[in-house]
């Protein structure tokens, strides 16, 4: 993991099933100055729920999702609650890939 200033600027949980322990163990490593930010990824809209429920429940950085012409599905709920939260969106996915 590249390290800047002593640290890494940022770790994200790719499995949202075992997120409660990853992120429990990340957000310490933040407060112990070990990383800079934390966030979660998920290319698949059908985890938008779980997606939504982590941004609520726990204090991310960044979250990065599926976005562009064919994939809009974030723009009701997704993306107005990372603005409310200050929570930073990373998009996933060229627009002509399929899946």
């Amino acid at each position: 993991m590249p390290r800047v200033a002593g640290r890494s600027p940022c770790v994200q949980v790719r499995n949202l099933t075992e997120r409660r322990e990853q992120l429990g163990v990340l957000q310490q490593m933040k407060a112990d100055g070990d990383i800079a930010h934390v966030g979660i990824i998920t290319s698949h809209s059908r985890r938008h729920d779980q997606v939504e429920r982590i941004m609520r429940e726990h204090a991310i950085d960044f979250v990065q999702l599926t976005y562009n012409v064919t994939h809009r599905q974030v723009e009701d709920r997704l993306l107005p609650l990372a603005k409310e939260k200050g929570i930073a969106v990373l998009f996933l996915k060229h627009p002509r890939q399929v899946g």
